[in-house]
C-alpha cells in the first residue's frame, strides 16, 4: 500500500494544481508547477516514467472533465457500465499526452544549465500539447491566467499557446535552478519568463468608438427536449417568443447553437418565418441551426445572419468535436449502431458575417477553444454560439468558458456569447466576463458592447508564431543532443523518488 501511494503521490499532486488553477477556483498560479511534481520522477525507467505520466494524465482528465460520465449516462442515455466503460477509456486516452512528455523528459537533461534544461522540458511538452497531439477538448496552461490582472494580457502579444509555453517554462526553471546547490536564489532567469508575459498589458488596446446593444436568448432547452420531445415549432417558438419583445430596443439578436434542430436549408417555411421576424423588428438575427450536408443522412453545424430585407448569410462549422460530430475512420463502424453518430461533414470557407459596418467572426461552440484557428479570421466582434446543456451542472460549464476567454484577448474585440442553457456572457479584450446568465435557467440579457468600427491588428499572430518556432527548435535540439549521446545520463533533478 505505502509503494502504491508513493507512486500515485506526484500524479495527484499534478491533478490537484490543474483543478484548484482554473474554474471554479481560479489560482492560476498553479497552473505553472502543473508537471513540476513530475520532476522527481526522471530517475525511473523508461517503462515506469510512462506508466506514472500516464496516471497523472488520467488522473487530471478524471478530476477535470469527471462530467464525461453523466453526459454519457443521462444524455447518451447509456447504461452506468457502458457509461463507466466511455469515461474511462476518455480519460485514459487523454492521459497519453502526459505520459510521452515524461517518457520523453530526460532529453531535456542533455542541456547543461538547468535554465536550458527547464526550457527543453517546456518545449517538448508544448510541441506534445500544443501541436502533435489529438484531444477530444483541447485545453492548455496558458487559457487559467486568461482575466488575470496583468499576466492575463500575455495573450495579446504571445497568444493562449504561446502563453501556455512560457507558463511552463518558469515552472520548469523555478523548479530546476532551485535545486542546484550553487543557487542561493532562484536569480533572473524566471523574472525574464514573467516578464515576457507581462509585455503584452504594454500593448495599448484601441479605444471603443461605438456601441452594439446586444440580446442573447437563452432557452434552457435541454437536448434530449430538443430531440424527442419538443416539435420544431415549439422550439422556433421558444426561441422566438422573447425576441418579439425586444423591438426598438436592440441592434442585434443572438440564438444559441442548433436553436433550430433540423436542416434549415432544406427548410423554407422556416426561413421565411425567420425573415419575417426579422424584418418585423427591423433588427438582425445571428442563429445556429443545422444544415444538410453533402452526403445522404449526413448534416452541417452552422451559423446563419438573418438582416432586414436581405439575404441570408451562412456560415458553416469546420473544426468539428471528435466523437461526436465526427468519428476517426477506425471508429466508423459505431455508426450502425446509432447513425447520428459522427453524421457530421465540416464547412471548408471561414467567413465572417456582416451587417453595416460590423463584421462578425462567427464560432460554433469548441471552434473557440483554437486560437491558431481563429486566426484566419478578421473582425469586429466575435460571436460564439454554444449548447453546454451536455454537460449539466458541472464545472464543465465554466471550464469551457475560460478555455475561450483568451480568443477576445488575443483578437482585442469584444466576444458575445450565446449558450441554450448558460454560461451566456460578452467578453470584452481585457478578459473580463460581463454580465454572466445562471446556468439552466432561462433569460434574455440584454449586452451594452462597446467596439471599434476599424480592424484591429493582432500581434499575438506574429508572437505566438516566434515562440512556437522557437519551442519547436529547441525540442528539436534535444531529441537531436540525446540521439548523439546515447548513453546514460546525470540526471540533475534532487530529491527523493515520490
Amino acid at each position: 500500500m505505502k509503494a502504491i501511494f508513493s507512486f500515485a503521490f506526484t500524479p495527484l499532486l499534478c491533478a490537484l494544481f490543474l483543478n484548484l488553477a482554473y474554474p471554479p477556483f481560479n489560482i492560476s498560479i498553479l497552473a505553472m508547477f502543473i508537471l513540476v511534481p513530475l520532476l522527481s520522477s526522471l530517475r525511473l525507467s523508461h517503462r515506469h516514467r510512462f506508466l506514472k505520466g500516464w496516471l497523472a494524465g488520467f488522473l487530471l482528465q478524471a478530476t477535470a472533465f469527471y462530467w464525461v460520465f453523466g453526459t454519457l449516462q443521462d444524455f447518451g442515455g447509456q447504461s452506468w457500465f457502458i457509461s463507466g466503460v466511455g469515461a474511462f477509456l476518455f480519460w485514459a486516452y487523454h492521459g497519453l499526452d502526459i505520459a510521452i512528455w515524461l517518457w520523453l523528459a530526460p532529453l531535456a537533461l542533455n542541456w547543461k544549465r538547468p535554465v536550458w534544461q527547464a526550457i527543453s522540458l517546456a518545449s517538448l511538452w508544448s510541441v506534445i500539447q500544443l501541436d502533435l497531439f489529438s484531444y477530444v477538448f483541447p485545453w492548455n496552461m496558458g487559457a487559467a491566467f486568461i482575466g488575470t490582472p496583468i499576466l492575463g494580457q500575455s495573450a495579446t502579444l504571445w497568444g493562449d499557446d504561446g502563453t501556455s509555453f512560457l507558463v511552463t517554462a518558469i515552472g520548469m526553471t523555478l523548479a530546476l535552478v532551485r535545486q542546484q546547490a550553487e543557487h542561493r536564489r532562484w536569480g533572473w532567469q524566471p523574472l525574464l519568463g514573467i516578464l515576457l508575459m507581462c509585455v503584452g498589458s504594454l500593448i495599448p488596446l484601441p479605444a471603443p468608438d461605438r456601441e452594439l446593444r446586444v440580446a442573447v436568448v437563452q432557452p434552457n432547452l435541454i437536448p434530449w427536449a430538443k430531440r424527442d420531445m419538443q416539435s420544431s415549432f415549439e422550439i422556433f417558438e421558444a426561441h422566438a417568443q422573447p425576441t418579439r419583445t425586444l423591438f426598438d430596443r436592440v441592434d442585434l439578436v443572438v440564438w444559441p447553437e442548433t436553436a433550430l434542430p433540423l436542416p434549415l436549408d432544406q427548410s423554407p417555411q422556416y426561413q421565411d418565418a425567420l425573415q419575417t421576424l426579422v424584418n418585423q423588428l427591423n433588427v438582425p438575427l445571428v442563429m445556429g441551426t443545422m444544415g444538410s450536408g453533402p452526403d445522404v443522412d449526413s448534416y452541417t453545424n452552422e451559423i446563419w445572419l438573418f438582416a432586414p430585407d436581405s439575404n441570408p448569410q451562412r456560415y458553416i462549422k469546420r473544426k468539428l468535436v471528435l466523437f461526436s460530430e465526427k468519428l476517426p475512420w477506425i471508429l466508423s463502424w459505431a455508426q450502425w449502431f446509432d447513425p447520428n453518430l459522427g453524421a457530421f461533414r465540416p464547412g471548408n470557407e471561414s467567413n465572417s458575417l456582416s451587417f453595416g459596418e460590423l463584421e462578425l467572426i462567427p464560432l460554433v461552440c469548441y471552434e473557440a477553444t483554437l486560437p491558431r484557428f481563429v486566426w484566419q479570421f478578421q473582425g469586429n466582434m466575435i460571436v460564439n454560439v454554444t449548447n453546454d446543456a451536455w454537460f449539466g451542472k458541472t464545472k464543465a460549464s465554466s471550464q469551457h468558458l475560460q478555455l475561450i476567454r483568451g480568443r477576445a484577448v488575443e483578437c482585442g474585440i469584444p466576444l458575445i456569447r450565446a449558450t441554450n442553457s448558460g454560461i451566456s456572457c460578452w467578453i470584452d479584450p481585457e478578459g473580463k466576463i460581463h454580465e454572466p446568465t445562471a446556468l439552466y435557467e432561462s433569460a434574455t440579457p440584454i449586452y451594452q458592447v462597446p467596439y471599434r468600427a476599424a480592424l484591429h491588428p493582432s500581434l499575438q499572430k506574429y508572437g505566438g508564431f516566434a515562440l512556437r518556432l522557437f519551442y519547436w527548435l529547441i525540442a528539436s535540439a534535444s531529441i537531436f543532443l540525446g540521439w548523439r549521446n546515447r548513453r546514460p545520463q546525470r540526471v540533475s533533478v534532487e530529491g527523493p523518488e515520490s
